[in-house]
């Protein structure tokens, strides 16, 4: 009688004892990646959730701000249309009663001119002036004097964004028009307000255009100045950290 099993017996029963335990330990792990899936799938699905809204608000973002520039550049296109249809309409209306040699109709004409384009007063008399006789060139040359004048009291324009009582205000408005990369950007103490003006243009047509992408992002009722006519004898003061042009009385 064999006291021991034999080879083939012995190595079957270890195989199946081995079987179990790989089974056994299979099982195990399968139930501990199960776990770890289950508990990582919200948090993985939260962080992909996540990134694509990100992703997705970005490019919202981006998309919205190509829009508003396509507005701003369209309207600004509009304006100088307008502008420019204006300026024609002038010429043609309202420039003869300035080379008219009847005395009534260019002060007429001299004063719708120095109203509509103080700043462009001069070149208009410049190319004006080919055309013209003789005898009205020596009318006109008093006019050219006080259209040089008239542009030099208007000075440059710029866009006033905010008028407030006190200095650390005005400051505030001045900081958020310098983050959003407008200069120049300066305070005026005029009438008890400190108010803050962007930009320094020197026709009132640019001030329009600069106006139309400036007032969405500041204040709709943002408005243009002649800084020479709104500001007379200016004088600059030091106030808290920074400095102000105090404006005259006209």
């Amino acid at each position: 009688m064999e006291i021991f099993p034999s080879h083939q017996e012995f190595g079957f029963r270890v195989g199946a004892s081995e079987g179990d335990v790989t089974m056994r330990t299979s099982g195990n792990e399968f139930r501990i990646w199960v776990t770890i899936i289950t508990v990582a799938a919200p948090v993985i699905s939260a962080i992909v959730v996540a990134v694509i809204s990100q992703r997705t608000n970005v490019r919202l973002a981006e998309l919205e701000g190509a829009a508003k520039t396509a507005t701003i550049e369209i309207e600004q296109s509009k304006l100088r249309e307008q502008q420019d249809t204006r300026r024609q309409q002038f010429m043609e209306h309202h420039l003869p009663q300035l080379l008219s040699t009847d005395e009534s109709e260019q002060r007429l004409g001299k004063a719708l001119l120095f109203v509509t384009y103080p700043n462009n007063a001069p070149d208009v008399l410049q190319v004006a002036l080919p055309a013209v006789s003789d005898a009205v060139k020596i009318l006109l040359e008093p006019v050219q004097q006080e259209a040089q004048a008239v542009k030099k009291a208007t000075g440059d324009w710029a866009i006033v964004i905010s008028g407030d009582k006190t200095f650390d205000l005005a400051k505030k408005w001045v900081a958020g028009a310098q983050r959003l990369g407008y200069t120049p950007v300066s305070i005026y103490y005029r009438d008890g307000f400190y108010r803050v003006t962007v930009g320094n243009y020197p026709t009132r047509q640019l001030a329009e255009q600069a106006a139309v992408a400036i007032r969405p992002q500041t204040r709709p009722d943002a408005y243009i100045v002649a800084l020479g006519r709104w500001c007379p004898s200016p004088n600059t003061r030091k106030e808290g950290d920074g400095e102000i042009t105090v404006c005259g009385s006209a």
